[in-house]
C-alpha cells in the first residue's frame, strides 16, 4: 500500500510528465519517462544491504520527485522553469545517473557501496548537513559569529567563536588528526583535515593598499564554509551503538536479492523469451570478456564488482564506523565526552584478546603447534 501511495506521486498530472513524451532518436537504451525512472528508483531501494540506507534513500528520491511535481497549483515560477528543454533534460540526466548508481552499488562496486553508506549515516551529503546544523543550534548566526573574527591579531584563534560542544568536538578531531593515521579518521585526505584550513588576511592587496572590507568579508565567509566541511558531525547515540554492533559482527542485516529479469516480451507475437537480446556493433559478449581479459587482483577498482556478503558488508560499516564520533556530557566533570568509532574499535580488539583461554585445549602440543611424541607414540590430550 506504502509503495502504491508512493507510485501515486509520478502517475499526478504536472507538467514534467506532460511535457517529456517524446523519445529522441538513439535513446532506445534508456528511457525518459518520469514514471518509469521513479519506479526503477524506488526497486533499487529496497535492494541496498543496509536498513538505514534504504530508508535514507527511499526518503531522499520520493522528496525530490517530489519537488518538481507539486500538488496543484504549480507555482509560477516552477511552471516557468520546467517549460525550458534544458530543465527537462538535466533533471532526467540526473535521475539515471543516480539509477545507475544505486545500480553499481547493488551490484558490488565498492566505491559507489562506501559512498551509499557515507551518506546514510552523515559522512557526505544532505544527511551531513542535517548533522552539522543540529550540532550548531545552539551557536549564535553565521553573520554574528563572523564579526567576532580578528584575523588581524597574530594571536587570534578562529575557532574560539564557536561554542563549547563544538570546541570539544574541534579538538577532539585535531588530536587524532595529529596522533594517528587512521583510527577515527579512516581514509581522510590530507585535504580534508582541519589543520588545512585556516584564515590568513592580508593586510594590503595586490596593489599595495589597504584590503576592502567586502573582500575581507568573503575571506571569513570562505573559511566558515571550509571548516564546516571538514567537521564530522556526531551520531545520535541509538544510531551510534546500532553502527557499532554491525562493525563489530554483534548484530547483522538481512541481505535482500535483486530481482532477476524473467525474460524479453516479443513485441510482435507478444511471446516472453529468455534469450539474450543481439549485442550492439562493437561490443563484447560476457563469456568472451571472461575468457579473453585478465581479471584485477583487487576488487576495490569501480570495473571490478565484489560479491556482497555479510563480511564484506562488516568491512564497509567498520570503515564508516571508524569516522563517526558520539557526544555525551559528563556531570562530574561537567563537560562534553567524544568518543570517536576507530577508538571504539581499537578498544574492543584489546579486550576480546585479554579474555581467558582454556590451556587444557593445547595438551600434547608444543609451542610450534606439533603433536608431542613419547618413545614413537603419541601423547593423548584426553
Amino acid at each position: 500500500m506504502a509503495l502504491r501511495q508512493l507510485v501515486h506521486v509520478a502517475d499526478r498530472p504536472s507538467v514534467v510528465s506532460a511535457l517529456i513524451r517524446t523519445r529522441r532518436k538513439g535513446d532506445d537504451w534508456t528511457t525518459i519517462n518520469p514514471r518509469h525512472i521513479f519506479r526503477a528508483l524506488l526497486r533499487q531501494c529496497t535492494y541496498l544491504p543496509d536498513s538505514s540506507a534504504r530508508h535514507y534513500f527511499r526518503t531522499y528520491v520520493v522528496s525530490r520527485f517530489r519537488k518538481y511535481n507539486p500538488r496543484p497549483p504549480v507555482p509560477p515560477d516552477l511552471a516557468l522553469r520546467l517549460q525550458q528543454t534544458k530543465v527537462q533534460k538535466d533533471l532526467l540526466k540526473k535521475a539515471r545517473k543516480g539509477l545507475v548508481f544505486l545500480k553499481r552499488a547493488n551490484n558490488g562496486h565498492r566505491m559507489h557501496l562506501e559512498k551509499v553508506l557515507a551518506m546514510a549515516y552523515g559522512r557526505q551529503g544532505r544527511r551531513r548537513r542535517v548533522l552539522v546544523q543540529l550540532l550548531l543550534q545552539n551557536t549564535p548566526p553565521r553573520q554574528e559569529l563572523l564579526t567576532k573574527l580578528d584575523a588581524s591579531k597574530p594571536t587570534h584563534d578562529p575557532e574560539s567563536i564557536f561554542e563549547y560542544k563544538v570546541k570539544a568536538l574541534i579538538k577532539s578531531q585535531r588530536h587524532l588528526e595529529v596522533h594517528s593515521t587512521s583510527v577515527g579518521t579512516g581514509k581522510l585526505r590530507k585535504s580534508q583535515r582541519l589543520d588545512r584550513v585556516k584564515l590568513e588576511i592580508p593586510e594590503k592587496n595586490s596593489w599595495g593598499r589597504p584590503m576592502p572590507l567586502k573582500r575581507v568579508q568573503n575571506m571569513k565567509e570562505e573559511w566558515y564554509a571550509a571548516f564546516l566541511d571538514r567537521i564530522k558531525p556526531p551520531l545520535p547515540m541509538k544510531e551510534w551503538e546500532r553502527l557499532r554492533g554491525l562493525a563489530t559482527g554483534m548484530k547483522s542485516e538481512k541481505l535482500v536479492k535483486c530481482r532477476k529479469r524473467t525474460g524479453i516480451r516479443d513485441n510482435e507475437t507478444n511471446d516472453i523469451t529468455h534469450a539474450a537480446p543481439p549485442l550492439p556493433p562493437g561490443t563484447r559478449s560476457l563469456s568472451d570478456i571472461a575468457m579473453n581479459s585478465k581479471r584485477e587482483k583487487s576488487w576495490s577498482d569501480s570495473t571490478n564488482p565484489h560479491r556482497v556478503t555479510p563480511r564484506v558488508m562488516r568491512r564497509m560499516w567498520t570503515s564508516i564506523f571508524e569516522q563517526c564520533p558520539c557526544m555525551t556530557w559528563d556531570k562530574v566533570e561537567e563537560k562534553w565526552i567524544v568518543q570517536w568509532g576507530g577508538q571504539q574499535m581499537k578498544n574492543d580488539r584489546v579486550n576480546s584478546q585479554a579474555l581467558p583461554v582454556d590451556m587444557s585445549l593445547f595438551e600434547g602440543v608444543d609451542k610450534d603447534g606439533k603433536v608431542v611424541t613419547i618413545s614413537g607414540s603419541q601423547v593423548n590430550s584426553e
